[in-house]
């Protein structure tokens, strides 16, 4: 199994880009949201480093060995295990959230379950065919995605929607705000990125990763405030804070002359594309972690498993896209994302630093 650098960062920018810009993100700061996803670019940025640190003193090995190798087994399977149960249940959230998005917006009268159904059997037969196969389509697909979204935005603004008075005044009610809005959003999208650490090991060369993986994430993060930036324009700050999917009813808002317009396909193809890849890189993070601790060779049963147990799972613990927002923002961007995120790399970095320096001191 191999990735090189354009398919790492092509399934970075999937990953982080996926469904952050069908919301306005930041938007308890109002019309300075675009502000506090920039400074929280620069947080995710900082985070990135951390988690790249760690890669560097094991460049081949995955999160799964390296916390094996760092804690001993003891202490190293259940936290991985914590980490496994975590990624899997955001793959659950994301499967939901598909079908919560397409009820809501274009399949209003078919369940969920039916909707459920292909897009289960399309993330697992994809993963089948293997990580380089899976790199290959993130890579492919991603120009695709950036075309839909770029000419989304630029067609809303040949449409003459776009307002920027909707914008002023910058920083009106001083910096606060906006820091407060820019912290959750380091856990969410950008803190679930720690995912990550099970796909560098697999990178060629490996003096590649870190240029690709700040170059990712920082594209990624002005993507997403273009995307805030746009919506906010368009729609305001109180309605877009209103709005369960702000980006579908701004691309709806297009109308170029009579001739361009009912455009709805491609807000389809952006929620389905930006789900269905998240959802995957999270399953298959799941499918390593189970064959790494376990020793298991052929990754195809542990794939088929996660894909039904996910399909069971979201189609009744998630009763509602309310309620799934409820769990998701105050269970996992509050609590778990710092920890997964931030917390517990942080300190074993900080365990890594201190091994070496003893290591150098007991020598001489």
């Amino acid at each position: 199994m191999r990735l090189n650098p354009k398919q790492l960062i092509s399934i970075i920018m999937l990953f982080e880009i996926g469904t952050t810009t069908l919301f306005a993100f930041g938007i308890s700061a109002k019309q300075d949201a675009w502000i506090a996803v920039m400074i929280s670019t620069l947080g995710a940025l900082a985070m990135l480093w951390i988690w790249l640190e760690i890669q560097k003193n094991y460049p081949d090995k995955n999160w799964v060995e390296i916390l094996n190798e760092v804690l001993g087994k003891w202490l190293g399977i259940p936290l991985v295990i914590m980490y496994m149960l975590y990624w899997n249940h955001i793959a659950c959230f994301n499967l939901s959230e598909f079908g919560d998005l397409m009820t809501l917006t274009f399949l209003t009268n078919t369940p969920k379950s039916v909707i459920f159904v292909p897009f289960v059997l399309v993330s697992s037969y994809i993963l089948i065919l293997g990580l380089n196969v899976f790199g290959r389509t993130c890579e492919f697909i991603l120009p695709f995605m950036l075309i839909m979204l770029f000419t989304s935005y630029l067609l809303i603004f040949i449409s003459g929607e776009m307002h920027f008075n909707q914008l002023l005044p910058i920083m009106g009610e001083g910096p606060v705000p906006v820091l407060k809005a820019a912290h959750p959003i380091i856990g969410f999208p950008f803190g679930e990125s720690c995912v990550l650490l099970m796909y560098w090991k697999y990178v060629h060369p490996k003096e590649s990763i870190r240029k690709a993986s700040f170059w990712a994430v920082g594209v990624s993060g002005l993507v997403i405030t273009l995307s805030v930036f746009s919506i906010i324009s368009v729609l305001g700050a109180e309605y877009a804070a209103n709005m369960k999917v702000p980006l579908v009813s701004l691309i709806r808002l297009i109308n170029v002359g009579n001739i361009i317009t009912h455009l709805d396909l491609f807000g389809t193809i952006i929620i389905f594309w930006g789900t269905l890849f998240k959802m995957m890189i999270f399953i298959y993070a799941g499918v390593r972690t189970i064959c790494t601790i376990f020793k298991i060779q052929n990754e195809h049963p542990v794939i088929w498993g996660i894909g039904i147990f996910n399909f069971i799972y979201s189609l009744f613990y998630f009763p509602s896209m309310e309620y799934h927002r409820f769990v998701g923002f105050t269970a996992f961007v509050r609590n778990m994302s710092p920890i997964f995120g931030w917390t517990l790399p942080t300190m074993i970095l900080l365990i890594l630093w201190l091994k070496k320096w003893h290591q150098k001191n007991y020598q001489t």
